[in-house]
């Protein structure tokens, strides 16, 4: 059993590693309001969200592979403007935790077409006991997966807004 799972992590790194050689990331500079990177190039991004409380300043966003198996992914790099720890980081993120995208017109009230979730690095943990801290002026990396039958999607119902907000768990019935 430890054979195979050895082996088994052994074909999903050099997947990932072949994923992240295939796919360029495109990097961009992001402005007050600006715009997702291609193919996304539509959809209007405020990052004054993430940086109404002055902790973070949004440095940059891409499009490209991230997380263990290097999916294709939209990735904010955020940069501390104070010393914090990875809890309170985590605990901070949560606010963010759900993606959606939608359709705003001036005729009709914005339509849903797609949500996600915005994932960080294991590191960054609401448990971590450890106390260690992401210092001044450290970046780290945030990203949402959107494969391309997402992106496909986002583009054929003519998504023109992302907005971020906490994720709340449904009950069913």
């Amino acid at each position: 059993m430890k054979w195979f799972c050895c082996l088994l992590s052994l074909v999903l790194i050099v997947a990932a590693s072949l994923a992240s050689a295939e796919t360029p990331s495109v990097k961009l500079e992001i402005h007050k309001s600006d715009k997702l990177p291609a193919p996304l190039e539509k959809i209007a991004f405020d990052k004054s969200d993430f940086e109404k409380d002055k902790l973070f300043h949004v440095q940059k966003l891409r499009f490209g592979p991230a997380g263990f198996l290097g999916e294709d992914a939209v990735i904010l790099t955020i940069q501390a403007n104070r010393a914090i720890t990875y809890r309170h980081l985590e605990i901070y993120l949560r606010q963010f935790r759900d993606v959606r995208f939608y359709t705003r017109r001036d005729d009709y009230e914005d339509r849903f077409v797609h949500s996600t979730i915005l994932v960080h690095p294991h590191t960054i943990s609401a448990d971590a006991a450890n106390g260690e801290v992401l210092h001044e002026k450290a970046r780290v990396d945030v990203w949402f997966y959107l494969d391309r039958a997402e992106i496909q999607k986002l583009i054929n119902f003519k998504a023109n807004t992302v907005r971020f907000r906490p994720y709340k768990r449904t009950r069913a019935s």
